[in-house]
């Protein structure tokens, strides 16, 4: 019994949780009048230049029906601690999970993945995490900060066969799926 009202404490925490994202952001809470007058004839209409069209010999898709379908990227702990770089990369099914540590200059510092890019032709995903100040920290206590992340990285078909992890634009390592696993590499600074 208690399970399910969990279940639905949840489910209703979820749906209150997606209520303001409804709205336009301008405050107005939007409007339904309709601002022209309805047409039958479609106004989009986009003609294919030869900018448009793919160089011969291009790929217009990637090769197996692979490709980057999803990602999910979260800080889940911060600290004091020696500032250290660390990565461990995981190849399993159609995901690619990457756990890891990156040093902040003081407690007012996080993380955040800068962008996660997908290189069809190489089959290489590249990962890049930067660290940053917090725009909302005032005080921040005066010691090197170890920010812990967790990363998953979806693919349609099979994952890449290789992923390069890069800590604040510094390379910190690399794995193939031929290993399966990476080893974990340290760096300090």
């Amino acid at each position: 019994m208690q399970r399910r009202a969990l279940l639905r404490a949840a489910a209703l925490a979820g749906v209150a949780g997606l209520a303001g994202c409804t709205t336009d952001g301008g405050g107005s809470g939007g409007t339904t009048d309709p601002t022209g007058s309805p047409t039958d004839t479609p106004t989009d209409r986009h003609t294919p230049t030869p900018a448009d069209e793919p160089n011969e010999g291009t790929p217009t898709r990637t090769p197996r029906g692979n490709g980057l379908i999803g990602s999910a990227f979260e800080v889940v702990d911060r600290g004091c601690g020696t500032g250290r770089n660390t990565v461990d990369i995981t190849f399993d099914g159609e995901f690619v999970r990457v756990g890891g540590v990156i040093g902040g200059d003081n407690a007012c510092y996080t993380a955040e993945q800068e962008r996660a890019e997908f290189d069809y032709r190489e089959e290489r995903l590249r990962v890049a995490v930067r660290s940053y100040r917090r725009g909302d920290a005032d005080a921040c206590a005066d010691c090197l900060v170890d920010i812990k992340y967790a990363a998953e990285y979806a693919f349609e078909g099979r994952t890449p066969d290789e992923v390069v992890v890069a800590h604040d634009g510094e390379a910190v390592v690399t794995a193939t799926r031929a290993s399966t696993r990476s080893t974990e590499r340290t760096t300090t600074g």
